[in-house]
């Protein structure tokens, strides 16, 4: 059996690292990381960390709120949520998992 480490975040929910992707159990949804992603959430600022952390809370309760936006990235399998007007987070969904890509400003969605 796989040992599974868990690591404090202090700014995201509890993570759950198997198999080299973190998971994260937040509400009813599970939110997995990519390795890719932490590096650009810590670059963050600190006011888009908080209200990236905001939707977050909204994506793992009622992924149906308006403030998140999400929509389909076109011409790609990747989905997209507002963070705000200038900022993007970007996952997939697998069944009540939330599987995190990207988050940085909203050119990052220019290279889908």
């Amino acid at each position: 059996m796989q040992k599974i480490q868990t690591i404090e975040k202090p700014d995201l929910c509890e993570v759950i690292e198997r198999e080299g992707i973190q998971l994260r159990q937040c509400g009813k949804y599970l939110i997995a990381i990519g390795p890719e992603f932490l590096p650009q959430y810590d670059v963050l600022p600190k006011e888009i960390k908080k209200k990236f952390k905001k939707q977050l809370t909204y994506l793992k309760e009622n992924p149906r709120h308006n403030s998140l936006q999400i929509h389909k990235l076109e011409g790609a399998d990747f989905w997209e949520f507002y963070v705000d007007k200038g900022h993007r987070c970007v996952f997939k969904q697998e069944g009540n998992v939330y599987k995190l890509y990207y988050v940085g400003t909203h050119k990052l969605i220019d290279g889908f």
